[in-house]
């Protein structure tokens, strides 16, 4: 009777524990795979796909010895739980594995296509992958690559939804002698437009001029913010594909046709009321537009020199709003410029008479780049006497300023670049006029 009541209870417990005798089978490899395309459909070559996945290792294989302790295990515990009306009771193991995260790095072939298999024994947990991001190398050299960041929801499928890169940006093209026009529209895949697309004019890396509010991706712009030193445009858009958000930053696409500034090279120096020992190196004619120059909070005023007489049209500076503009014959007088600006830091107008010194109160900004356009103005021929006529103050004090000689452009001033500032309501008529006199017998 024993026998017959052993083995009737070995039954029910082989019974009651088969069930959980866990697969021994390892588990597949995961791979994801997924594409890349451009704006326009075709695959984009040599990109790469990064991001972060949370994997798990699979338990390893066990044998039959192991899978027949743990059912015993979990028949105590049922047995524990049964008696005591299930306080304190857990009939499951956490044995759960932790998770970690590995960070996928994988290269598209020709046709745009990528794969990335796991290691044996992980799998891939269902969840959101946030800042997956897709990156080409540069279109032209030394510029920042084509981008796309987005989040992907992966659903157990071992593809990926496929991910575009906007390879060509925005365009600049000239439709007249003073704008030109931006035409950044979004194509239709890439998603509807959640913000107004920014476009940046790009010298390699760095941003030399930005438009952040083009909307409905077109605006007309002065034709002289693409100046000689630009090397493109670069266009920023986040849009909306269903219920996901992907951010864009196109490749660097070449502007033509850029104006050379007249001050391109020239030299250039800071305005103080103090005059320093001597002019300090100034950079902000060099052409390196999206360079932070060395001009200080304490500097007032930044003076251009032309090298020879020139009638200024236009003046644009860059990371700066211009308080005032003046122009001055031989860097001494300074004849206000009424100037206006239908553009941030463009400004056009042109002094009264021809100018060889062009002044630019920028208050405590630090520009980047300041640039004057115009045309250099025929000098008169040997033994012509060129008169200068100047209002200089807001009392509209008079001073006739006459110079003679040869051809070609006036000598710097004599007082060097810290040049004198004059006050009419403190100087005389007699005063300023001996030092005029005092400064052309300098020079002569």
């Amino acid at each position: 009777m024993r026998r017959r009541a052993a083995a009737v209870t070995a039954a029910t417990l082989l019974g009651l524990l088969a069930p959980a005798v866990p697969a021994s089978a390892a588990a597949p490899r995961v791979t994801l795979s997924g594409r890349v395309l451009d704006e326009n459909g075709r695959g984009v070559a040599t990109a790469t796909v990064r991001f972060s996945v949370e994997v798990r290792k699979d338990p390893p294989p066990s044998s039959l010895a192991d899978d027949l302790g743990d059912a015993f295990s979990l028949f105590a515990r049922g047995l524990f739980c049964a008696f005591s009306f299930g306080f304190g009771c857990d009939l499951m193991d956490d044995d759960e594995p932790e998770a970690w995260r590995v960070t996928v790095n994988a290269r598209t072939d020709a046709s745009g296509r990528w794969a990335y298999a796991f290691g044996s024994g992980l799998r891939v947990e269902e969840q959101v992958f946030d800042d997956v991001a897709v990156t080409r190398p540069a279109l032209i050299r030394g510029t920042l690559p084509p981008r796309t960041t987005t989040s992907v929801r992966y659903r157990g499928e071992r593809t990926l939804p496929t991910i575009r890169l906007w390879l060509r940006g925005a365009s600049v093209d000239k439709v007249s002698t003073t704008h030109r026009r931006i035409r950044a529209k979004v194509p239709a895949v890439l998603g509807t437009p959640a913000s107004p697309v920014n476009v940046a004019l790009v010298q390699g890396s760095k941003t030399a001029w930005s438009y952040g509010d083009v909307v409905g991706g077109v605006r007309t712009v002065d034709t002289r913010v693409v100046e000689t030193g630009t090397t493109g445009t670069q266009t920023r858009v986040t849009t909306k594909i269903g219920s996901r958000y992907v951010t864009y930053r196109s490749g660097v696409r070449p502007v033509t046709k850029a104006v050379r500034p007249m001050s391109r090279g020239k030299g250039c120096y800071v305005h103080r009321l103090v005059p320093p020992a001597e002019p300090p190196r100034c950079e902000l004619t060099d052409g390196r537009l999206g360079e932070r120059s060395d001009v200080t909070d304490a500097d007032r005023s930044v003076v251009v020199d032309l090298g020879r007489l020139s009638r200024p049209e236009a003046y644009v500076v860059r990371g700066c709003e211009v308080r005032a503009v003046a122009g001055s014959v031989e860097g001494v007088v300074y004849l206000d410029v009424s100037v206006e600006s239908k553009e941030r830091q463009v400004y056009t107008g042109s002094p009264a008479v021809p100018v060889r010194y062009v002044r630019l109160d920028v208050g405590t900004c630090w520009p980047r780049e300041v640039s004057v356009f115009g045309a250099p103005f025929a000098t008169p021929v040997s033994g012509q006497t060129v008169r200068h006529q100047m209002i200089v103050g807001s009392s509209n004090a008079f001073s006739a300023i006459s110079h003679t000689g040869q051809a070609g452009p006036l000598a710097p001033p004599a007082t060097a670049v810290s040049s004198l500032v004059v006050s009419s309501a403190r100087v005389s008529r007699r005063r300023l006029r001996l030092r005029f006199m005092r400064g052309a017998f300098r020079e002569g």
